[in-house]
């Protein structure tokens, strides 16, 4: 089994990616590392610079019938088997091809009446977050017709996929029932982490499946960071958290004057109960307030008269403090923002401290 995956840069999610191989022992190589992505803003359609590049790394196997390759996105994926599990689901399937599903008819929701049925609520349409097949078929597959770098990949594969000829020549099937790929969006209440043998396990309770690929497609990107603290073997009983005392500061070496500035950024997007006792926490917190900068976004009109109180009456013993008052509307805007602004006080940070 030879994984190939995407991505421009070293991001904490690309790292999440290559250590979840690392894990599983799977051989992987990363294409288009350090060079310029050229597939769109990925805000909205696009991504076709993807399935470009891996058809020129496929170009080696064009040949090679025994080669089975798993095609996945890199930032908002994590791998959770070994090669012998994915390939036991892989031929399982009986088929060439194999393509990941969703609830969702994206990008084009006209399409959704084209898709075969599917019997017992299971996931209808196709997502292009996770392909694998055998290397042959897929070099095949992806040849079948060109797409531009800025044109959609996920469109391009299910346009591929409704084509009943290709379908079916390529002997290609969609893993409707979440066996080998899990993608959350609209699908994260068919999830659960389940303990088995001391570790945790990610299985579909809808499906009675342990899917051996998760994908945090769309908005469920959160869900995935939450479901990653714990998996794949990143916290048990017995040791806790495995990863929590990595690239740690020893800070009894130094005064309080020198300790890291960080940032403590709170997002309150629902009503919150227990709000008080939180923010008697945060005040709380053992830490140097001098080198703290906190940062309060709401979206929940109940708290923000609670969040000003609190900014009034401590905010000055902080470095910074920071409140951003918006509407529930604005949810996916205002965390662009946050972001924004604290990159500023970052490029701000390193300049002057």
């Amino acid at each position: 089994l030879l994984v190939l995956t995407v991505a421009s840069e070293k991001t904490d999610g690309y790292k999440r990616f290559i250590e979840s191989a690392n894990l599983n022992g799977l051989k992987t190589k990363v294409l288009g590392l350090d060079k310029p992505w050229k597939g769109g803003n990925m805000k909205s359609v696009g991504g076709g610079y993807k399935l470009n590049l891996y058809l020129n790394a496929l170009e080696p196997y064009k040949n090679n019938d025994n080669l089975a390759v798993l095609l996945t996105d890199a930032y908002d994926v994590v791998l959770l088997a070994n090669s012998s599990t994915i390939l036991k689901k892989f031929t399982a399937f009986d088929a060439q091809i194999v393509i990941s599903t969703e609830r969702s008819c994206w990008p084009d929701k006209k399409l959704a009446d084209h898709y075969p049925t599917v019997e017992l609520d299971g996931y209808r349409f196709l997502n292009s977050g996770g392909v694998i097949g055998y290397a042959s078929q897929l070099y095949k597959l992806l040849s079948e017709k060109p797409i531009k770098d800025l044109d959609d990949d996920q469109l391009h594969l299910t346009n591929l996929f409704l084509n009943t000829d290709v379908r079916k020549k390529l002997n290609i099937k969609l893993d409707n029932y979440a066996s080998l790929f899990q993608n959350l969006y609209l699908s994260e209440d068919d999830v659960k982490m389940r303990l088995i043998n001391k570790s945790y396990v990610l299985e579909n309770t809808h499906f009675n499946s342990h899917p051996a690929i998760l994908h945090g497609n769309g908005i469920s990107k959160l869900s995935l960071n939450s479901y990653t603290n714990y998996i794949p073997n990143q916290w048990s009983p017995e040791s806790g958290c495995s990863k929590c005392k990595d690239n740690t500061i020893d800070l009894s070496m130094l005064k309080n004057e020198n300790y890291p500035i960080v940032l403590l950024s709170i997002f309150i997007d629902r009503a919150t109960p227990f709000f008080d006792e939180f923010l008697e926490k945060i005040k709380n917190i053992d830490y140097p307030k001098s080198r703290l900068l906190l940062s309060f976004t709401t979206l929940v009109e109940y708290h923000k008269e609670k969040v000003d109180k609190f900014i009034t009456e401590v905010g000055n013993q902080y470095n910074a403090s920071f409140v951003f008052h918006k509407t529930p509307k604005e949810n996916i805007h205002a965390r662009h923002f946050v972001l924004q602004v604290f990159y500023l006080i970052l490029i701000y940070i390193l300049q002057y401290y």
